[in-house]
């Protein structure tokens, strides 16, 4: 069995859709968007739903019309045919180590004896809100891998990204030069700190140029 996981990142559009030997599991924000879903995950309490979620127009009537492929936090009335997900079996066999609906949806998809699993439109970039949920997509990664799941991540995501290898690799000179710069950054900052108010404007700069080549540097080395 072949499962897809499809998240909101732009390469969601990367995923499998035309391909009938590989199921689509996806959420809830692109129930108007992906070609096919063959079960999307709300895994929201009611007031998030009510908020967030149902206030897309059309998304209630769709989420009625598939039935179980529906999977839901909790039973609700809107969708009675809508599979109810069974959070506690998951924390049972694994522990606290789920940080998003991706991570369930993997979960999952170990359980329900996939051979191989992809993962698209998920990146969990170090500069985005959704930074902390990484650790966790990862764990169940390295969960798949070891039961001998294959997994597929598209080369245009972040997910599981390794740029340099340590012990085996270089750094790229790139970012040597952007942490001598950052080096740079800082000590002018504080140059800048210990002069009068009149140098607020350089230190502001020299923040700035410290967190470009911050994140630079971030985005190479995590």
């Amino acid at each position: 069995m072949k499962i897809a996981i499809v998240g909101t990142a732009p390469q969601f559009i990367e995923a499998p859709f035309n391909d009938p030997s590989w199921e689509i599991w996806t959420v809830a924000g692109l129930f108007n968007k992906a070609p096919r879903i063959d079960r999307l995950f709300e895994l929201h309490n009611k007031k998030d739903m009510a908020e967030f979620v149902e206030a897309q127009v059309g998304y209630t009537e769709y989420a009625k019309g598939i039935k179980d492929k529906l999977v839901l936090r909790e039973s609700h009335e809107t969708y009675p045919d809508a599979t109810v997900f069974d959070f506690k079996y998951y924390l049972n066999k694994y522990g606290p180590r789920f940080a998003s609906s991706i991570s369930w949806m993997l979960a999952e998809a170990i359980e329900k004896g996939a051979t191989e699993i992809g993962i698209f439109g998920v990146n969990m970039t170090h500069d985005s809100e959704y930074e902390y949920q990484r650790p966790s997509a990862c764990y169940f990664c390295g969960i798949a891998v070891g039961m001998g799941i294959k997994i597929h991540i598209p080369k245009s995501s972040d997910l599981l990204l390794v740029p340099v290898q340590y012990g085996y690799e270089d750094e790229p000179l790139a970012v040597i030069s952007a942490r001598q710069k950052k080096a740079e950054a800082i000590q002018n900052i504080q140059i800048a700190s210990d002069s009068a108010r009149h140098y607020e404007g350089d230190k502001r700069y020299y923040e700035g140029v410290r967190d470009a080549f911050e994140n630079f540097e971030r985005s190479w080395i995590r």
